[in-house]
């Protein structure tokens, strides 16, 4: 077969399409960037992000944060006392979820209303939007580069992505696994990981997968027929709170 038939057997995405990698996302938050060779971020424009949607958070939606803190932490025992490091890590994982996965009163993300009603510049609002349609998921190292990069498995559909990472890659093994935001294009111009990662140690991925199981079943109960997708975005709380348990006991 002639090569202009077999790109024309080929469809091209559309923006609004789902990506055919299979990651859930639409293809303008996925892969779109990579095909169409996108600029990726300065560090200037994810700082910015960062700075404005911290003083929105405090600001403007001070209250909803509040409550939102109370859904994060519910099921985690107010006896359980963690460490500076810790607790930065948890901070961490919470602003990826408030910022990004959380509807408030208004039906819409922190980042979201952002996106809606600031000016932003093109820098600044390409790293928004990359970060509004991630979300944090269950991943199986499968090889590391010291110092460079991480391949990651998604445990929800399955789908490979090699991740710059300079700190992790020389902590984590091939066959741990951990909870992780992904940003499709960051700074370095590579995946990265993005607000929110968490180690799940060996003894605790068996009890994790029965909690998201219950996690599923109560999200069901409460949101007949959402998409997959919302849930994925409900479970950054489910993650912390069983991260922090290994944490606690040792695990």
């Amino acid at each position: 077969m002639p090569p202009t038939e077999v790109r024309a057997l080929v469809k091209t995405p559309r923006r609004n399409d789902q990506c055919p990698c299979g990651s859930g996302l639409k293809y303008k938050r996925c892969c779109l960037d990579a095909a169409s060779g996108a600029v990726p971020p300065a560090a200037e424009d994810r700082m910015l992000v960062l700075q404005v949607l911290n003083k929105l958070s405090h600001g403007l939606l001070a209250d909803d944060r509040a409550a939102a803190l109370d859904e994060f932490w519910r099921n985690v025992p107010g006896t359980w006392q963690l460490t500076d490091e810790q607790q930065r890590t948890a901070d961490l994982t919470f602003d990826g979820w408030f910022w990004h996965d959380r509807r408030g009163p208004s039906g819409r993300t922190p980042t979201e209303m952002l996106l809606e009603r600031s000016p932003l510049a093109d820098g600044p609002r390409a790293y928004l939007e990359r970060l509004s349609g991630s979300v944090m998921e269950l991943w199986n190292v499968t090889d590391v580069q010291p110092g460079v990069s991480l391949t990651l498995l998604s445990s929800s559909n399955r789908r490979e992505v090699t991740v710059f990472e300079s700190s992790a890659s020389r902590l984590l093994q091939p066959g741990v696994f951990i909870a992780a935001r992904i940003n499709p294009l960051g700074v370095s111009g590579s995946a990265e990981i993005d607000l929110g990662c968490v180690q799940i140690p060996d003894a605790m991925v068996r009890p994790l997968e029965d909690r998201l199981r219950e996690h599923s079943d109560a999200f069901e109960s409460e949101h007949p027929g959402a998409p997959p997708r919302d849930w994925l975005k409900s479970l950054p709380p489910v993650f912390n709170e069983m991260w922090i348990r290994t944490q606690v006991e040792g695990l």
